[in-house]
């Protein structure tokens, strides 16, 4: 109920600024050995004022431990004309504790260009103590919500390549999402349906089991994209694996559903 209450707010907020725009950070995790990095670059002539909003992946309001001891739910920054805002998790507490898995709305009065960048590092000892070794890192875009996505993929072979992404719903309604497995000729191999709740957010590999896991063959490459569609918009940033390192991958708004 605090989720919907505060979308409720901040929608009366911006409801005046006739140039409103809003992204959505779909994957911001910490702890485990993982932490994250939002870069928020105006490229305009004017000032841009931007709350960011963050939530569990049950649609809770997150509390999040940013670099600087500040832990909060939500954040106001004001960004100057050609100016980047940065704003991290705190770096001492990422082996403090195991996997949390929070995303983001942003609002703001301008646009903006907003990249995240997760990285992790293995636990060091004393836990507390973060290990100054990156082992593996990774950056997405977050753009505005939409009803349609699609990026490219290769699954399996001899470098074990596989693909994920990260799906969060910024609506007060449950988003009923389509998963399309597109080979290279761009027909459908398989699908599947997932239901995301209000503010709700999940996170997966192409080969797991709310995923492809069963319509895939381990021992063969398959090379495709995947389609998604949504009932009402929604926010994703996609990844790809090759091994243990990660990959960016470019995601787009082109994908016809219909």
């Amino acid at each position: 109920m605090r989720a919907v209450k505060l979308t409720i707010v901040l929608s009366l907020v911006f409801v005046a600024v006739s140039n409103a725009e809003l992204y959505i950070v779909a994957h911001f995790p910490y702890g485990g050995g993982w932490s994250s990095r939002l870069l928020l670059t105006n490229g305009s002539a004017n000032p841009v004022a931007v709350e960011l909003d963050y939530f569990t992946q049950d649609g809770h309001q997150a509390s999040v431990p940013f670099d600087g001891s500040e832990t909060a739910g939500t954040q106001q920054l004001q960004i100057g004309p050609n100016q980047v805002a940065v704003v991290a998790t705190d770096p001492a507490k990422r082996n403090a504790s195991g996997l949390q898995v929070t995303w983001a709305i942003a609002q703001s009065n301008g646009p903006l260009n907003i990249f995240t960048l997760v990285d992790y590092s293995p636990t060091s000892v004393p836990s507390t103590v973060p290990s100054t070794q990156i082992v593996s890192a990774v950056g997405a875009a977050s753009t505005p919500a939409s009803q349609a996505f699609r990026f490219p993929v290769v699954v399996n072979g001899a470098t074990r390549f596989n693909g994920g992404m990260a799906l969060a719903n910024p609506n007060s309604v449950s988003a009923a999402i389509s998963l399309n497995l597109l080979n290279s000729d761009g027909f459908i191999a398989a699908t599947r349906a997932i239901l995301l709740p209000p503010n709700g957010q999940t996170s997966f590999v192409l080969t797991d089991d709310i995923a492809f896991k069963t319509s895939l063959d381990d021992s063969q490459l398959f090379t495709g994209s995947v389609g998604v569609c949504a009932s009402v918009p929604i926010g994703l940033a996609a990844v790809g694996v090759e091994g243990s390192v990660l990959f960016t991958v470019s995601v787009s708004s082109d994908y016809r559903c219909n």
